[in-house]
C-alpha cells in the first residue's frame, strides 16, 4: 500500500509540475531574458581620491530604458555585490564575503523610465596608496549586470 501511495504521489507531482508552467502560474518557468542594452547600470563614488582610513560612499544605480517593464530575478535575498581590485586585478575586498543570504527566489520590477534601483554601500579604502577599481554587480539569475568606478588612494 505504501509503495502505491508514493508512486501515485510521484506521478501526480510530475503531472502537476508539467502543467503549471504552461498554465502561466510561473512555477518552474524561466525568467524572460532582458538585453543589457535596455538597462543602464552605473556605479559612482563620492570623489576621485581618498586618504587611508576614509570610507567610500558608493552608489549602484540600475535604470530601465526598455519600452516595457523589466523583471530581474534573483536566486537569493542578495541583490548586489561590490569588489575592490588593484590595477592588476587582485581582489582586496568583497562586500558579500562572510555574509549570509536567504535562499529564496526574489524579483525586482523596473518600470520603463521609472525610478531606478539604487543601492548605497560603504566601502573601506585600501591601506596602500595606488589606483583601484570598484566593481558593482547585480546578482541576477539570468545575466551579468555590472559597472565599474575607479579611485585613487593617496
Amino acid at each position: 500500500m505504501l509503495k502505491r501511495y508514493w508512486f501515485v504521489l510521484a506521478v501526480g507531482l510530475v503531472f502537476v509540475g508539467g502543467l503549471l508552467p504552461s498554465a502561466g502560474l510561473g512555477w518552474g518557468s524561466k525568467p524572460k531574458s532582458t538585453p543589457a542594452r535596455d538597462l543602464n547600470v552605473t556605479l559612482s563614488v563620492g570623489k576621485d581620491s581618498y586618504r587611508t582610513g576614509e570610507a567610500i560612499r558608493a552608489t549602484l544605480h540600475v535604470a530601465n530604458h526598455a519600452s516595457g517593464a523589466v523583471t530581474l530575478i534573483f536566486s537569493t535575498s542578495q541583490r548586489y555585490d561590490l569588489a575592490v581590485e588593484t590595477e592588476g586585478g587582485h581582489e582586496l575586498w568583497r562586500w558579500s564575503r562572510g555574509r549570509f543570504f536567504l535562499q529564496v527566489v526574489g524579483k525586482e520590477i523596473l518600470e520603463p523610465d521609472g525610478p531606478p534601483l539604487t543601492y548605497h554601500i560603504e566601502v573601506p579604502v585600501p591601506d596602500e596608496p595606488g589606483r583601484y577599481r570598484l566593481i558593482g554587480t547585480l546578482t541576477t539569475r539570468s545575466q551579468v549586470l555590472s559597472a565599474t568606478a575607479f579611485f585613487t588612494v593617496r
